[in-house]
């Protein structure tokens, strides 16, 4: 049985991901199996439990108490002038409950602080699962890039193959040079050597993506995207990492504000209810109640000045935490002015690029066509040739360019990632 669920265990990505891999299972995948996640998902859940700690807080301190005691008594007798000496059991219960509330009262600051840290590690952990998902989307990237690139060097070697073939031919014929013959055999070599990189280059990022999401490689390849890059909305200017400083600020007000209400006279109120007997444990007829209202003020003359200190210490803080967030606001409108432009650049950039290929495509056929009819020279048609590869490759990078700047816009502004994330 249990060699049964561990190979269900081991196959079921197996059976999830088909025989291709699409990234959108790949980063929920990753997302529940990254250690980045669950780093993410540590923290989450201990600002959840210190909130639900303050919340405790506010209840009152109760204690009940039961003693049963064995002890030795003394009785002295006046008329024979002796004392005698009995053990007997004493018992006794108690239950008191007790609560006091302070004017700068700590249970409700730090209850206010743990709200606000709450909702800044909510954001913090929504930003978070958007950066995992941007790093998988990345490195997924990369390895569709590598595909590309290896399936172009299969290409390009096939068709010099063929090429240097049709060469070897003619120079056995007489109608081509050793050089040319040789020129084409180097051009060979150059293509074996670009696939062999190829190769490398597609198993090492394939590598870094599961190693990322800690999964096993099977092999498959990774389905191409189809995203629809849309308009951006340019009128954004905050995210998860802006909100969460504000709630952080927002803190260091709350305890700015604790330290001023120190430095005036300290209030307290407080109140205590007990019911104890004497007599038993169970005899309830014999327990009596009390209560107790307390009202005090104090103010430590001295301590004022170590106080005073420590309140112009953390205003000053307070004013450089605010200008730290003014200052990340201010940076994080320049980036997006400058992503928006790269943006905007990289789509002109692109249709060229695409124009481009569509132009060295046709070039090529056109080459190939002089080249055997012997109105093209072996040089000018390997110089057509590597302008279409060249063409290939910029157009392939023009394209994932894009469409990680617009991702990495969604990123910024805490959008969804891929429509979805």
């Amino acid at each position: 049985m249990k060699k049964i669920l561990a190979l269900l265990c081991f196959a079921l990505p197996l059976m999830v991901f088909a025989t291709q891999y699409s990234l959108d299972d790949l980063i929920e995948y990753g997302l529940e199996h990254s250690i980045a996640m669950l780093e993410n998902d540590a923290v989450r859940q201990d600002a959840e439990a210190n909130m639900r700690t303050s919340w405790y807080d506010f209840l009152p301190n109760g204690s009940i108490n039961a003693s049963r005691t064995n002890s030795e008594q003394a009785t002295f007798d006046v008329l024979t002038n002796t004392t005698s000496y009995e053990r007997d059991w004493d018992s006794g219960a108690s239950m008191s409950i007790s609560k006091s509330l302070a004017l700068n009262e700590p249970t409700v600051f730090n209850f206010l602080r743990n709200k606000n840290s709450l909702a800044s590690n909510k954001k913090n952990y929504e930003q978070r699962s958007k950066e995992v998902a941007y790093e998988i989307f990345t490195r997924y990237i990369a390895v569709l890039q590598a595909q590309k690139r290896l399936a172009i060097a299969q290409e390009n070697l096939t068709l010099q193959q063929r090429f240097y073939a049709r060469v070897e031919l003619q120079h056995s014929l007489g109608n081509t040079s050793l050089l040319d013959k040789q020129q084409a055999e180097v051009t060979l070599i150059d293509y074996q050597i670009a696939l062999n990189e190829a190769q490398n280059t597609l198993v090492k990022s394939r590598i870094s993506l599961f190693e990322y999401i800690k999964m096993d490689d099977a092999g498959y390849e990774c389905a191409d995207l189809a995203l629809n890059i849309g308009t951006l909305d340019e009128t954004i200017s905050d995210n998860n990492n802006l909100i969460a400083q504000r709630f952080a600020l927002d803190n260091s007000k709350l305890s700015l504000i604790q330290q001023y209400i120190e430095l005036y006279p300290s209030l307290s109120i407080g109140f205590s209810y007990t019911n104890a007997s004497q007599s038993g444990v169970f005899d309830f007829g014999d327990y009596e109640d009390s209560y107790t209202v307390s009202l005090n003020a104090s103010y430590p003359i001295f301590d004022f000045l170590n106080k005073r200190e420590a309140y112009k210490s953390t205003k000053r803080a307070v004013r450089l935490q605010k200008m730290r967030y003014e200052d990340a606001q201010q940076h994080l409108n320049n980036q997006l002015k400058t992503l928006l432009a790269d943006v905007k650049n990289l789509q002109k950039t692109n249709d060229l690029y695409q124009q481009k290929l569509a132009l060295a495509q046709e070039n090529l056929r056109m080459a190939d066509t002089r080249y055997q009819q012997g109105t093209l020279s072996l040089l000018d048609y390997d110089k057509v040739r590597i302008d279409k590869q060249s063409a290939e490759i910029s157009a392939l990078n023009s394209y994932y360019s894009l469409l990680q700047a617009v991702e990495n816009f969604h990123l910024l502004t805490s959008d969804k990632l891929l429509e979805k994330w």
